[in-house]
């Protein structure tokens, strides 16, 4: 098991949930603000290659993958989020009526996905993930992976997502709901299951990053920074080159093989910081799902009813971790009903 990273997959998952609370703010402005902007995205990335690394140490403790485990599997994963969504759900239903009543009219699709809390796209998201996690490990765990299946994943994925977003706009005309529920589940897939591919090939800083990787996240680094510049290139638009690079960078894909550096790096940091700071991040990574469904129906009721700025982001702020709070405990109370009744 890779020790390191498993040491500080709560700090790291928390790291990743603050990315996402300051790229959903939009209560303040300035160069902070602004650099949560344009790398927020990133947090959804990390949290979800952590997600695929957790699982598949989860998976991995059964000794042979059979219809008993991964019922077992499935099971628990349901009483984890389940109770939270629901309650979440019905605790902040009112919130996103109110802060989008053109999304959530009484008996709408999007009110009665909300009314049992998988209105959040990365809820609805997480649990397609979950339920191919099975089939993903015994796929892993058969066959052998190189830097090459990282590389088709990276390559190929933003072309289905594309092709999955053309045939979703004809198909369902401009149904927002399906277009996030089928296009970014697959888009973001490559994040998920690298995060168990990474976690297969067990790998330390020396063997995994080797010179070949190396140079991959470097290329995926400079395609990324060099997107603002590729956006402008508005006379090359007839090349079939500029449109590829257009959809790889576009779907952020390309920031995947990036992560594991990344993370080895904020590892580095957070033991020059100190303990005080790991805990802070380990509870945030903790409550990481609670938090995520709190601030998706506080913030955009405080930016609708109170405009912005830096005392109204502040109360949402602390509003989502008091409801985080609560989700924590009702939810670990109805899930305890659940688990005594099967015991």
């Amino acid at each position: 098991m890779n020790s390191i990273l498993s040491q500080f997959r709560a700090a790291i998952m928390g790291i990743s949930m603050v990315f996402v609370i300051m790229f959903h703010q939009g209560f303040i402005s300035g160069p902070i603000p602004f650099f949560f902007h344009k790398t927020g995205y990133l947090g959804v990335d990390a949290f979800l290659f952590i997600s695929g690394f957790g699982i598949y140490f989860s998976l991995n403790k059964y000794n042979t993958i059979n219809i008993e485990n991964i019922l077992s599997f499935f099971k628990r994963r349901m009483l984890r989020m389940m109770p939270t969504c629901i309650i979440a759900g019905i605790s902040f239903l009112y919130l996103w009526m109110v802060s989008t009543p053109d999304l959530y009219s009484s008996g709408s699709l999007n009110f009665c996905s909300a009314f049992i809390g998988l209105d959040v796209w990365y809820i609805r998201t997480i649990m397609i993930y979950y339920l191919l996690a099975p089939f993903l490990y015994s796929i892993i765990k058969s066959s052998k992976f190189t830097i090459t299946t990282l590389i088709v994943l990276c390559l190929v994925i933003p072309f289905i997502g594309k092709g999955c977003s053309w045939i979703v706009g004809n198909v369902c005309g401009n149904s927002f709901y399906l277009r996030q529920t089928i296009v970014w589940t697959i888009e973001r897939f490559p994040a998920f299951a690298f995060g168990m591919l990474f976690a297969h090939m067990n790998p330390d800083r020396i063997n995994f990053l080797n010179w070949k990787f190396i140079m991959f996240a470097i290329a995926c680094a400079g395609l990324l920074l060099t997107t603002p510049y590729i956006y402008k290139l508005n006379h090359f638009q007839s090349y079939s080159i500029y449109k590829f690079l257009r959809i790889l960078i576009g779907h952020k894909v390309m920031i995947i093989p990036i992560l594991p550096i990344l993370f080895y790096v904020a590892i580095f940091i957070l033991k020059l910081l100190g303990e005080y700071i790991k805990s802070t991040l380990e509870w945030i990574g903790n409550y990481s799902l609670e938090i995520f469904l709190a601030h998706s129906a506080i913030f955009p009721y405080a930016r609708k009813m109170f405009d912005s700025g830096w005392l109204i982001f502040t109360c949402a702020l602390a509003a989502s971790v008091l409801a985080s709070i609560y989700l924590k405990y009702v939810s670990a109370k109805t899930s305890s009903i659940f688990t005594k009744k099967n015991t």
